[in-house]
């Protein structure tokens, strides 16, 4: 599979393109007749899967870049892969094979070069190199508790120019999985704001006084439309005690709509945007999720899968009040 747009990328030379691209010159052993490439937007998620040629062996490639992105290249049996930030305006160049490669090209790169491999090292390179923007490409390798400190030990001329969007976008993550780490049982429950089937703005906050349960689910999610048929059961078996939100995940809203209808699914319902991203917030770890909230607005029990704990709980709960 190959994309006509890699051949025009790869034999256009303006200097317009290279201002606006990063140019890949990689010659490795395991490239095939295409390479592919996965890039991921700092801060967002899932990756975008690409083909470009490459002949005999030799990637020579003009890669656009609007906002830097992380890419990665994989081997033809995706058994391996380099991966290294695309900034445009620079020039990476690889040899050697998967697994034992030599990164050189323009002055970002060399230095990027030497420190690529070391993450676990990443917040003391950060620390003291404040002026460099290889600095910035490494926030991607720290946790989320570090985020801040890098970020504020960077010099402001280097934090506020041509990489600025890598340290915005991971500073919001960062923020969002701190949150999400403060989402467990006993903590309150985070509030959000999202909309329902009519677009109409669902505050979580604004049901306080009920009992509460949050499914995290999509409609490609096997084993949440497994458990709808029991769900729908309990629901009806303690109608009125509490109340379901299903906070859906991934879907487009149509896929979203059109799964509530088929399913029949009788209780509340909101859409979480990638940009609202509030499984993250609450640090979902699968699908389905069950978030069990008391009417105090804290989070009671939190259940990850389709299980009878889910149920037993229920009974736990609602069945002698």
């Amino acid at each position: 599979m190959v994309l006509s747009l890699g051949f025009t990328l790869a034999s256009c030379q303006s200097s317009q393109v290279k201002k606006e691209a990063v140019h890949i010159d990689a010659i490795l052993d395991g490239l095939k007749d295409s390479v592919a490439f996965m890039t991921l937007e700092y801060g967002s998620w899932p990756p975008v899967l690409k083909f470009y040629p490459a002949v005999d062996g030799h990637l020579d490639l003009f890669l656009p870049v609007d906002n830097p992105y992380f890419v990665t290249i994989r081997s033809a049996d995706y058994a391996d892969y380099i991966g290294f930030p695309a900034i445009a305006g620079e020039e990476v160049v690889l040899r050697g094979r998967f697994g034992d490669y030599q990164m050189s090209g323009s002055r970002f790169y060399r230095e990027y070069a030497l420190v690529a491999d070391e993450e676990e090292n990443a917040l003391d390179y950060i620390l003291a190199h404040p002026k460099s923007e290889v600095s910035m490409a490494l926030l991607y390798g720290l946790e989320p508790e570090q985020m801040e400190t890098a970020i504020n030990a960077i010099d402001p001329k280097v934090r506020n120019g041509r990489l600025k969007p890598i340290a915005d976008a991971l500073l919001r993550q960062a923020q969002k999985d701190l949150i999400g780490k403060e989402a467990v049982e006993g903590a309150m429950a985070p509030d959000f704001t999202l909309p329902d089937l009519k677009g109409k703005p669902l505050t979580l906050s604004t049901l306080r006084g009920k009992w509460i349960i949050l499914d995290f689910w999509g409609s490609w999610c096997g084993w949440c439309l497994k458990g709808f048929p029991k769900m729908k059961a309990y629901y009806e078996k303690y109608a009125g005690k509490f109340e379901i939100v299903g906070i859906d995940c991934r879907d487009t809203e149509e896929e979203w709509k059109d799964a509530v209808e088929k399913y029949a699914l009788p209780w509340l319902h909101v859409y979480n945007s990638k940009e609202d991203d509030i499984a993250r917030i609450y640090g979902i770890p699968g699908y389905p999720t069950k978030i069990v909230i008391d009417p105090e607005g804290k989070i009671n029990k939190i259940m990850v899968g389709e299980s009878e704990e889910f149920y037993e709980y229920a009974d736990q709960l609602f069945g002698q009040s």
